[in-house]
């Protein structure tokens, strides 16, 4: 598998130089969602569990690589869900919410993901009877918006 070729050469890489840790963080979430769109859902978990790890300590250093990180914990809770981690995928999924609203706070440009993030939270919490957090999430989040991203924001509610 290709993919699986890059994250053997970006971790190679990056054993020799930190400056490719995200392109390999990056490899090992595209590893993930691979597998995931074949039907391996358990082995995307682990090179995304990696992919999360990695952009989590890239992120403390340079905030630019929020969105990586956002998008690999969007992935992890879908995975963990899909293989019966349904408890588990609550906390990456509230961590992809918290980083999404962040971001969109700074920059509407985020708002798509925030809601899709919210969505995928929602689900979730569905799934363990969890129904009154999401409108609580909901709410919380839209409150921290000013009418017109509100409005944007809604549009994409599911």
């Amino acid at each position: 598998m290709p993919r699986a070729e890059a994250v053997d050469t970006y971790r190679a890489l990056a054993e020799d130089s930190p400056a490719f840790l995200s392109d390999l963080a990056g490899a090992l979430n595209n590893l993930g969602i691979c597998y995931a769109e074949v039907g391996r859902r358990r082995g995307a978990v682990t090179p995304t569990e990696e992919a999360v790890g990695t952009y989590r300590a890239l992120a403390e250093a340079n905030p630019a690589i929020l969105p990586d990180l956002a998008r690999a914990l969007t992935n992890l809770g879908i995975y963990y869900r899909d293989v019966g981690r349904r408890e588990d995928a609550v906390a990456p999924a509230e961590e992809a919410v918290d980083t999404y609203r962040a971001l969109a706070e700074a920059n509407p440009a985020f708002l798509s993901d925030l809601a899709g993030a919210l969505n995928d939270l929602g689900i979730m919490y569905r799934n363990l009877g969890r129904d009154a957090e999401i409108d609580e999430t909901w709410k919380r989040t839209l409150a921290g918006f000013v009418s017109e991203d509100r409005e944007e924001l809604l549009e994409w509610r599911r």
